[in-house]
């Protein structure tokens, strides 16, 4: 155990709060922030910490983003610290953050379609398809902006039909969004673009659904998982 993550576990061992995108402080937050008060990111501003603490955890947008959504979707204070805890002993914080390329982004985004089906059953077909779309962009053949421009319209409207959720979030929302801004980012991907943002979204919409469907069991192996996939 290196000294950066002996101070951020010690102090979510104690946290009375661990909160998630919009109930502070964020896990990934109080983290940066343990680091901040055992002086171990020298002089650095606690405001810059607090804005970007995954870039002083050295952990990649992906990952963070699916972080912070799967505390949204786990309540308990308790599963939130186990959450965290696993995470940060299994994955220390580190100086330099991987950035994985865009096309990696891209099989990053993929991997994490894999756990949707099994989470929210009977998807629509343009669910199927838009996974086809990643498979054979992985296996090298570019799909045409045009076939996915019509798969993109095809799942914006297999989410209007959806029905309205009764709390936060459903899961047949969740699981198609995540198709939706999976195609998006492969779309900027063949045009050269970056996909990062794109990608963050279909993290964080996997870690939501894991969250709610499967609790804590769920998001520490996708968690765990992720944080291989992107180079930690």
């Amino acid at each position: 155990m290196n000294e950066l993550q002996e101070a951020v576990l010690d102090t979510l061992m104690v946290a009375d709060q661990i909160g998630h995108e919009i109930r502070e402080p964020g896990p990934l937050r109080l983290a940066a922030r343990a680091l901040h008060a055992a002086g171990l990111l020298g002089h650095t501003d606690a405001a810059q910490v607090a804005r970007e603490p995954g870039a002083f955890l050295g952990f990649p947008p992906v990952l963070c983003t699916a972080v912070e959504a799967a505390t949204r979707t786990i309540r308990s204070l308790d599963d939130c610290r186990k959450l965290t805890i696993t995470l940060f002993s299994e994955i220390p914080p580190r100086r330099e953050t991987p950035r994985p390329s865009s096309a990696d982004t891209i099989a990053i985004v993929r991997w994490s379609l894999e756990r949707v089906p099994a989470l929210s059953p009977g998807l629509p077909k343009p669910a199927d398809e838009a996974f086809a779309a990643l498979d054979r962009f992985l296996d090298g053949k570019a799909p045409r902006e045009t076939d996915l421009d019509r798969l993109t319209a095809g799942l914006e409207t297999a989410i209007d039909r959806v029905p309205p959720a009764n709390g936060e979030f459903t899961a047949g929302r969740l699981a198609l969004h995540a198709h939706y801004f999976a195609l998006c980012a492969l779309l900027r991907h063949r045009r050269g673009e970056e996909p990062t943002d794109n990608a963050c979204r279909v993290t964080r919409d996997v870690a939501r659904l894991i969250g709610m469907v499967e609790g804590v069991a769920g998001a520490i192996p996708y968690c765990l998982g992720l944080a291989r996939k992107v180079g930690l």
